[in-house]
């Protein structure tokens, strides 16, 4: 759904720690499904709390540069100040930034680098999608307001009416569902983990009974 921002109540972003938990559940999940090779699992779980970090990068690169953003991003207000969410940074478009990338991993062929870089890229799409459940939801771009102006008939410098994307309407500074997101995130890896266990004492089983029997 596409919506124009509105002023109205103050919204805290979504938690690092729970952008964080829950990239590193799917990421698992991920290994779950997806990779079969005993190695390439575990060193996929392990893997996974480290490219977790890289669904940090959004915030981090707006807070560091919030100021420059003031008339091209979503406003979101907060106990601490005024933050922005850049279409840059935060904007479905950037998951373009990773199509070389795919590219790269298409040329070489190396299971381990493909397992990096959909981490990666799960890492910032989870984020995307995690701020699309907040009230400002996530900018699409700079709408275009008329002016009466006789010759530039569009007006770009109005932050409350950048066009943004929104699925929900969940206040993030909820602990009641950051908690819930985040535990969600801890039990998908301990589901990876569970089954791995279970692979494992499996294969020292049939090895053992192999060399016994």
């Amino acid at each position: 759904m596409v919506i124009l921002l509105t002023e109205g109540g103050e919204f805290e972003v979504m938690k690092n720690n729970t952008h964080f938990f829950l990239t590193v559940g799917v990421l698992n999940l991920y290994t779950l499904i997806f990779i079969t090779d005993p190695f390439l699992s575990w060193f996929s779980l392990l893997l996974s709390f480290p490219l977790s970090c890289f669904s940090l990068v959004p915030n981090f690169l707006d807070s560091y540069t919030a100021t420059n953003f003031k008339y091209q991003s979503v406003q979101l207000k907060n106990h601490s100040g005024i933050q922005y969410r850049h279409p840059l940074t935060h904007s479905p478009w950037t998951l373009g930034y990773f199509v070389p990338l795919y590219y790269i991993v298409e040329i070489i062929s190396e299971p381990i680098l493909l397992v990096s870089v959909s981490g990666i890229v799960l890492g910032w799409f989870l984020h995307l999608f995690l701020d699309t459940l907040n009230p400002e939801g996530i900018p699409l771009g700079k709408k275009p307001v008329y002016s009466p102006h006789p010759v530039k008939h569009y007006s770009w410098r109005q932050p409350t009416n950048t066009r943004v994307l929104r699925l929900a309407r969940i206040p993030f500074n909820n602990l009641k569902a950051n908690m819930v997101l985040s535990r969600l995130g801890l039990f998908l890896l301990a589901m990876n983990i569970t089954d791995l266990i279970l692979n494992h004492l499996q294969v020292i089983s049939e090895v053992m009974s192999f060399w016994f029997s």
